[in-house]
């Protein structure tokens, strides 16, 4: 957050290593972004400053909240709002919450805080972060353990565990007075795709869902039978046939043939799973490594935004 001094100095030089986002260095006349893990060499004497390239993101407030699962689970998640934001004023926000579940064999390591306040903020074009500028109070990074108890299988009691997590987030954000119970939305991408579909038919608290290339192929057969009631929207790839999981998509048409209006699917030409991450815009060569595909990064940049 904010920017350095435009400054330089007669006695020492510099080495700066990024470890997070993606900060504007000023050297000399020179302006350029740099990534996470670049050095940059300040010589003695050289003009220079840094600074934060997401300058609207200096208009939010950033705060880590802690809270239990009705089990006993410690879980956190990083709420955005407007930095002027006064919930005595201007009332209940609507929430969105950004889902990913991991897997655990144990409560001690689920229940660990890996959220920081002080963490630089890494924004992508599927960042949720952005629509706290819109008036939404957004729950980034929230914790959704899946837990293994006594030799199971941490998957074994999926839908029992992912309704824990979604009920405290819901349950946390409205208790601190910013969250509105009845304008609850929830995504996430891949597993987290299946995650956000799965509290939309879970928790009818949740009234919206999107999921990004999501994995429909682990979804219960109950939820593929029964489908969303609550406005659905999928954006993925062209096919999964060449995937582990081939019939991805026969599931997702059987689900959205079941599901109610509105719902929307939209598939983009020349993307594979990792184009609806941040991943593409890493190296325009990350496409021979990973799963990503021939849409160039800008263009699946502005597709995505709009």
């Amino acid at each position: 957050k904010g920017i350095l001094s435009l400054q330089k100095h007669f006695h020492r030089a510099e080495h700066w290593v990024v470890t997070h986002g993606k900060p504007k260095i000023t050297l000399n006349k020179k302006v350029f972004v740099k990534k996470p893990d670049d050095a940059i060499f300040i010589p003695l004497g050289s003009v220079h400053r840094i600074e934060n390239p997401y300058k609207k993101l200096e208009q939010l407030k950033k705060e880590v909240i802690n809270y239990k699962r009705k089990d006993g689970i410690d879980l956190s998640s990083i709420v955005y709002t407007l930095d002027t934001y006064n919930p005595e004023n201007e009332g209940r926000l609507p929430v969105l919450m950004w889902a990913y579940p991991r897997e655990y064999t144990s409560k001690k390591v689920a229940s660990q805080v890996r959220n920081s306040p002080y963490r630089f903020t890494r924004i992508n074009y599927g960042s949720p972060i952005f629509w706290a500028l819109r008036g939404y109070a957004v729950m980034a990074s929230t914790e959704m353990p899946i837990v293994g108890f006594d030799g199971d299988q941490p998957n074994n009691s999926f839908r029992e565990q992912l309704v824990m997590n979604a009920e405290a987030a819901i349950d946390k954000i409205v208790d601190m007075g910013i969250g509105d119970r009845d304008r609850v939305g929830v995504g996430g991408h891949s597993y987290g795709g299946a995650t956000a579909t799965n509290a939309a038919y879970n928790d009818t608290r949740v009234k919206a869902c999107f999921n990004l290339d999501g994995w429909i192929s682990p979804l219960p057969e109950e939820v593929i039978k029964n489908g969303i009631k609550v406005p659905f929207l999928f954006i993925g790839r062209p096919s999964w046939e060449s995937s582990d999981y081939p019939d991805n998509y026969k599931r997702l048409k059987v689900l959205f043939d079941n599901s109610q209006k509105p719902k929307y699917r939209l598939i983009f030409k020349k993307t594979k799973h990792l184009d609806f991450t941040d991943i593409p815009l890493y190296s325009p060569i990350v496409k021979y490594v990973i799963d990503v595909g021939d849409i160039p990064a800008s263009k699946s940049t502005f597709i995505l935004n709009n």
